[in-house]
């Protein structure tokens, strides 16, 4: 206390320096007095009354009780030196009014437009009142003006409750219908109202906001077409405006699926008849259809006004270099169409064709990573920009002519960091370039466009699908389980020379001690191999054998000893099988995890909640097409550029700088940079991931190996981009506080020595955070 008066003196000296305050701090604190001014008795020296109440003007009973001192002009010095109510702030930047301790009215939307809507035609919407203040809200009165002569009234409002309590963070939804009446509005008229709310913070806090409602009259349409997007329709003449749907250029042998919008944008049903991509084709002539739909989507549909069908189509190019084309017939009733122009005349009939088309594109085009989806964003918030990367490995290169987000939601979407274009790729260029997306929704629901990189003249583009949802902004609880026993997907890439005769031996030995080890109950695999031969169609990325995948676990599942029998048939087929001389293993693990073969012969190796562990064994350095940096991006990428825990890469292979010599047999292996540099870069937790092909026995990477199998999880992505000073961590419902958050992955990583047990369950609670 006698710290407080004193710091209180000087404060009072600061404040009152110019000014006759010497009676006031004599009376105040000279004798001793308290620091409220009161003596020990309650009287006051100055004549205030006995109960601390100041008879000179100052405040009422019971202000003065916390120790406040009051200046000459009514105002309060508080213990941090902060003024009231003339609004004076001291040097520590307090105010007195703190606006998260104060409730405040958010009005979503800020404005209610019903759009254009013909005479006869009648609307329903709503809004939210959110208190997003700190403190208790009251609306005391709602009231909808007479101004529009009728056209707004009250579908659903909360008056028979006024007044009307919003707690923090809480909120109400109000629904208005609005519709122009016949014989009291015209056409072509613009119709206004107005809804005022009155609140209050329950007591002398009080305020108004105001909602406008907006609606324009017009001439009730007939049913109308609508198609989106809007690419055209390939024909003998090129590209027709008009509805369409344009793949861009994907790789031959892949599957790219999108969706096209129909909807009735006119006020009478509108009825569909909607027939098959193979009506016709228009290039190249064939019998088979590259352009897909799912089963029961083509048939008879009716759209009230507003409705909206959405039709998946999937494009399946099966060769390189080839442009295709076909097309969907729509018959319907529909006098008007959404892209009717003069130039653009409709058709008669009501019928309309939408173009579908698309290039299958060469080995080695990529944009990685090739998962663009940013799921949850908050509205009128961004994400951090997210780095992508399009390659060029293959043969001949390309010349990116424009990058760009299209489709009906592009403007959710925000490029950054684009090159200087025109830029040409691959071949003796560069092999890729990056740029930057990020995702900033301004209304609610899911958000799809097509990244678009488009190439020189008759080479195509490049596309692919991003996506996203913006959802309100909330504190949330993201929740995982721990696995119960380690799960992986063990992907053995091994030379198939014939100078790998004793290796491939040692690594038969060792994987049998490996399996043997194990018991049952010690984990869920998959094995699959594959050898350096990408110039043999039958090997190129193929999981060898039948089966493909060898599973330790679930109907599938192998014992020990078929599982060892399995191994051993496929390493020791690959010396009579092999063709190709170029020595590839990355790029044949790059086709064996990429697409045709992840969901063609391969399908069933790669899951989700499994660790994906690569393992490189050959004596000779990799000599595959794209450079290291190409397949670091694409390895990593499989898990998440970040989700460093769920990638091990292996090499099993010739020693730095200079190769190595050695071994029962011999062995000698050429210095394996690459592969080395690549097992490095995947793993950037500075573990050895690198062991000798010239030992004479590979007990010790096997050992090794099993040591990252079994090693428990120790980071967890959060769903949202997370403001860190909000977080709270919990294992089994106890909050835990060994971790970290890392902002670069926005994720939570554990420290090792107090890892979640098996079958734990694990929540991370935070509010999010919002980007501009």
């Amino acid at each position: 206390m006698r710290n407080g008066s004193i710091i209180l003196t000087v404060l009072l000296v600061l404040a009152c320096m110019g000014l006759s305050c010497t009676s006031m701090i004599e009376s105040g604190f000279a004798d001793g007095d308290e620091p409220d001014g009161d003596e020990p008795d309650g009287d006051e020296p100055d004549g205030d009354a006995p109960d601390g109440d100041a008879s000179d003007g100052d405040a009422p009973d019971g202000d003065e009780t916390d120790g406040d001192t009051l200046l000459p002009d009514g105002d309060t010095l508080l213990p941090d030196g902060d003024t009231l109510p003339d609004g004076d702030t001291l040097p520590d930047g307090d105010s007195d009014e703190c606006d998260k301790c104060l409730p405040s009215l958010l009005l979503d939307p800020a404005v209610l437009s019903f759009g254009s809507l013909p005479l006869d035609v009648v609307e329903t919407k709503s809004f939210v009142l959110k208190n997003q203040g700190g403190a208790d809200l009251f609306i005391t009165s709602i009231t909808l003006s007479n101004d529009a002569d009728g056209a707004f009234k009250w579908a659903n409002a909360p008056i028979d409750q006024l007044p009307l309590k919003l707690g923090e963070n809480e909120s109400v939804s109000v629904s208005v219908s609005g519709g122009a009446i016949e014989g009291v509005h015209g056409l072509n008229q613009n119709l206004v109202g107005r809804i005022d709310i009155a609140w209050n913070d329950g007591d002398a806090y009080q305020r108004e906001s105001r909602m406008d409602l907006v609606l324009r009259t017009r001439e009730h349409l007939p049913p109308c077409l609508g198609v989106e997007p809007q690419d055209g329709l390939m024909g003998v003449m090129g590209v027709q405006p008009g509805p369409g749907l344009n793949f861009g250029t994907i790789k031959a042998g892949t599957a790219e699926s999108r969706e096209i919008l129909i909807s009735n944008c006119g006020d009478d049903p509108l009825n569909l008849e909607i027939m098959d991509a193979g009506l016709f084709y228009v290039l190249p002539l064939q019998t088979g259809s590259v352009f897909t739909s799912a089963p029961g989507t083509m048939g008879d549909y009716t759209l009230e006004r507003n409705e909206q069908l959405i039709l998946d189509v999937t494009f399946s190019p099966s060769d390189e270099g080839v442009a295709y084309a076909a097309a969907l017939h729509i018959a319907s009733n529909a006098q008007l169409s959404s892209w009717q122009t003069d130039d653009i005349p409709f058709s008669i009939d009501g019928s309309a064709i939408v173009g579908l088309y698309g290039s299958g594109g060469g080995y080695g085009i990529e944009l990685l990573p090739s998962n663009l989806d940013f799921v949850d964003v908050t509205v009128q918030c961004c994400t951090r920009p997210k780095q992508i990367s399009f390659y060029n490995t293959g043969n001949l290169p390309v010349t990116v002519q424009s990058i760009e987000v299209t489709g009906t939601e592009s403007q959710q979407f925000e490029l950054s960091d684009l090159p200087s274009l025109p830029v040409d790729i691959g071949g003796d260029n560069p092999d890729h370039f990056s740029f930057s997306l990020r995702h900033c929704p301004s209304t609610l629901g899911e958000h799809w466009g097509q990244v678009v990189i488009g190439l020189g003249d008759g080479q195509g583009q490049y596309s692919a699908t991003v996506k996203a949802k913006g959802v309100e902004r909330f504190s949330v609880c993201d929740e995982y389980r721990t696995l119960s026993e380690p799960m992986a997907d063990v992907l053995f890439v091994v030379d198939c020379s014939g100078s790998m005769t004793e290796e491939r031996e040692r690594l038969v030995e060792a994987f049998a001690d490996f399996i043997e080890n194990l018991t049952e109950d010690d984990g869920d695999f998959h094995i699959g191999v594959t050898s350096c031969d990408v110039e043999n169609p039958a090997h190129s990325g193929h999981l060898l054998g039948t089966p493909a995948v060898l599973a330790t676990d679930g109907p599938d599942a192998l014992t020990d000893e078929q599982l060892i029998q399995a191994f051993n048939n496929r390493i020791d087929d690959l010396g009579a099988t092999c063709e190709g001389e170029q020595e590839a293993p990355l790029d044949a693990a790059y086709r064996a995890l990429s697409e045709p073969l992840l969901s063609g012969s391969n399908t069933g190796f790669l899951r989700d909640d499994a660790k994906l562990m690569i393992v490189f064994v050959s004596d000779e350095d990799d000599q595959s097409m794209a450079t290291s940096d190409f397949y670091i991006d694409f390895f990593r990428s499989i898990k998440g550029m970040h989700n460093l825990h769920m990638l091990e890469v292996y090499a099993l292979a010739g020693d730095l700088p200079n190769g190595c010599e050695g071994g029962s047999g011999g062995t000698s292996a050429s210095a394996a940079s690459r592969l080395i540099g690549v097992a490095d870069a995947c793993n950037q937790r500075n573990e050895v991931h690198f062991y000798s092909i010239c030992e004479s026995s590979y007990d010790a990477f096997f050992d090794n190996f099993i040591s990252y199998l079994f090693a428990s999880r120790s980071q967890y992505f959060l769903s949202r981009l997370a403001d860190p000073n909000t977080m709270s961590v919990f294992v089994n419902g106890t909050m835990v506080m060994d971790w970290q958050y890392d902002a670069v992955s926005n994720s939570i990583i554990f420290d090792q020595s107090v890892l979640p047990p098996p079958e734990a369950r694990i929540q991370i609670c935070y509010n999010t955070m919002c980007l501009y």
